[in-house]
C-alpha cells in the first residue's frame, strides 16, 4: 500500500461547500478558505464532505477547480458527503496535491500526520460502525504520529436546532454517537454534514469538530462562518471568515422607550459585518399616535427597508396598541406594576400579558 507523502502538520478544515458554480458566493467562499489556509500558513486544507451541491457540479467544475488550486501551494484531501458521493470518484483528477479519497484504506500522510476518510454510504449506526473499526486499522502507532479522521454524518449527542443539517432535517444521515470514536485511535475526527456553525466536542482520546458551512447555504445558517484549523497535539480552533452568511435582525418596539424604529434599524444594519444579509423582522408594540405618525404611516416606513441592499427580507409584526395604553384599567394596572420589585424583564412580561388580555377584553364582539 501506497501513501503520499506530504511533509506539512497544520490543516484547514471546512465541509458543507455546496459548490454549483465558479462565479457565486460559494465559490468566492470556498476561494476565501483557500486564502485564509495560506494567510495561516496551513500546507492542507481538508474538506469533510458536500464539497458539492449535486455529483454532477464536481464533474463540471473541475477544469475551473484545476484553475483555482494551481495558485496556491496547498494540499487538498476531499471526501464525498450525501450530496456528491455519487459525483466523485477515485481517480479524479482535480489538480496537483488534491486528493479525493473514497477509500478509507488509502490514507494520506502529511508529515507526521495521517489523514483516513470514511466516505458517505448510506449506512445506520451498526454500518457506520463497521467503518470506523475498518479504519482503525490505519491508525499510525509510530512516535509523535496524529490521527485525523475525516467523517461525514449526523452526530446524534449534538440535538441541534431543526434544520442545522441544511434542508435534511428528519433523515438520519450516517448517525453515530461521541463515544464511538472512544479508543479508535484518532485525535481529531473533522466532520461535516452540520451547517449551521462550528461546534467542537472532546470524547476520550480526542476531539470532535464541525466546522459548519463557510457560507450561509440557507437563511438559517446564521451568523459569521468559520474554518478550523487543526495544530497536531492541540485544541482545534475557529477561524472567522469574511463570506456570505446570513443574519436575523429583530427589532423588538416599547411604546414605553419611545423609540424610532426606523433609526434604530439603520443603526443596526450598519452594525452588521459587510458580507451579511440581514432578515428583518419587527414586532413588539406601539402607539401611533404618539410616534406622530399613522398606523399605514409606520408600516411604510419599516418596509421601506425591502429596497435595501443589505436587506433580503422584511417582516413588520408589530401591533398599535394606543388605545389599550389610554384605557383606564390599563393605566391602573400598570402603575401598580410600577410599585412591583420584580424586576425589568419580568415587569415587560406582565405588561405584555396585560396588554394582550385587554385587547381580547376591549375588542371581544
Amino acid at each position: 500500500m501506497g501513501y503520499v507523502i506530504i511533509p506539512i502538520m497544520r490543516i484547514l478544515h471546512t465541509s458543507d461547500v455546496h459548490l454549483r458554480s465558479a462565479d457565486d458566493e460559494r465559490w468566492q467562499a470556498f476561494a476565501a478558505v483557500l486564502d485564509k489556509a495560506e494567510e495561516m500558513k496551513a500546507g492542507a486544507v481538508v474538506v469533510s464532505g458536500d464539497m458539492f451541491d449535486k455529483g454532477v457540479d464536481a464533474q463540471r467544475l473541475k477544469t475551473p477547480l484545476r484553475e483555482l488550486f494551481e495558485t496556491r501551494s496547498l494540499a487538498v484531501i476531499v471526501i464525498p458527503g450525501n450530496h456528491d458521493e455519487r459525483g466523485l470518484r477515485a481517480g479524479d483528477y482535480f489538480g496537483e496535491g488534491v486528493t479525493v479519497m473514497v477509500d478509507a484504506s488509502q490514507p494520506v500522510d502529511l508529515g507526521l500526520t495521517r489523514v483516513v476518510g470514511i466516505p458517505y454510504e448510506n449506512l445506520g449506526p451498526e454500518g457506520v460502525l463497521d467503518r470506523l473499526l475498518a479504519a482503525r486499522e490505519h491508525v499510525r502507532n509510530d512516535e509523535g504520529a496524529t490521527n485525523v479522521l475525516l467523517f461525514h454524518g449526523e452526530l446524534l449527542d449534538l440535538m441541534p436546532e431543526p434544520d442545522a443539517f441544511g434542508e435534511e432535517a428528519g433523515y438520519d444521515y450516517m448517525p453515530v454517537r461521541l463515544s464511538t470514536f472512544a479508543g479508535l485511535g484518532f485525535d481529531y475526527v473533522l466532520a461535516g454534514h452540520f451547517h449551521r456553525g462550528y461546534d467542537v466536542r472532546q470524547f476520550d482520546g480526542g476531539y470532535f469538530v464541525y466546522s459548519g458551512s463557510p457560507v450561509s447555504i440557507t437563511r438559517r445558517e446564521l451568523g459569521r462562518r468559520h474554518a478550523v484549523i487543526v495544530d497536531a497535539g492541540e485544541p482545534p480552533r475557529p477561524v472567522p471568515l469574511d463570506t456570505a452568511h446570513a443574519e436575523r435582525v429583530e427589532v423588538q418596539l416599547n411604546p414605553f422607550e419611545r423609540l424610532d424604529p426606523t433609526s434604530e434599524i439603520r443603526r443596526r444594519l450598519d452594525n452588521l459585518h459587510p458580507m451579511a444579509t440581514a432578515y428583518l423582522s419587527v414586532g413588539g408594540y406601539a402607539d401611533v399616535e404618539a410616534m406622530g405618525t399613522t398606523e399605514k404611516g409606520l408600516n411604510d416606513s419599516i418596509k421601506s427597508f425591502e429596497t435595501d441592499a443589505r436587506v433580503a427580507e422584511v417582516v413588520s409584526r408589530w401591533r398599535d396598541v394606543g388605545d389599550i395604553l389610554h384605557h383606564e384599567l390599563f393605566r391602573r394596572i400598570n402603575e401598580q406594576l410600577g410599585t412591583l420589585e420584580v424586576g425589568a424583564e419580568h415587569t415587560k412580561a406582565i405588561r405584555e400579558m396585560v396588554i394582550d388580555a385587554l385587547t381580547e377584553t376591549i375588542h371581544a364582539d
